[in-house]
């Protein structure tokens, strides 16, 4: 089987997706026959009549079917939604901070 990697949105190419005979899940049957795109997003496998399966880092993986000769693989990005992350202060650094702004206010207008 030959084909080309693609993002989906842009059309651009995507050098180095990992490619490799899989199941129809997408999982790896064997670690032997896998293979990466290369700088034009080409690629050029023997999956002797299986489906294989297209992985990039940051895009859903493709999984071909074993009747098709050359493929145009379209990578859709895919995005994880991490939970909220909060961020309270040292109260002690807060405090030692207020503490420098009250020096250097007392300081400056003491003189005056």
């Amino acid at each position: 089987m030959k084909g080309k990697v693609l993002d989906a949105k842009t059309g651009y190419t995507l050098p180095g997706a990992n490619i490799y005979v899989s199941d129809l899940s997408g999982a790896l049957i064997d670690p032997s026959t896998g293979t990466t795109s290369t700088t034009d997003g080409s690629f050029v496998i023997e999956n002797n009549g299986r489906p294989v399966a297209v992985r990039y880092i940051g895009y859903q993986t493709q999984v071909i079917t074993p009747s098709i000769d050359y493929a145009l693989v379209n990578m859709v990005p895919e995005t994880y939604q991490l939970p909220p992350v909060t961020i309270t202060p040292n109260k002690i650094k807060w405090i030692g901070l207020a503490g420098l702004f009250s020096v250097v206010y007392y300081l400056i207008f003491s003189k005056r």
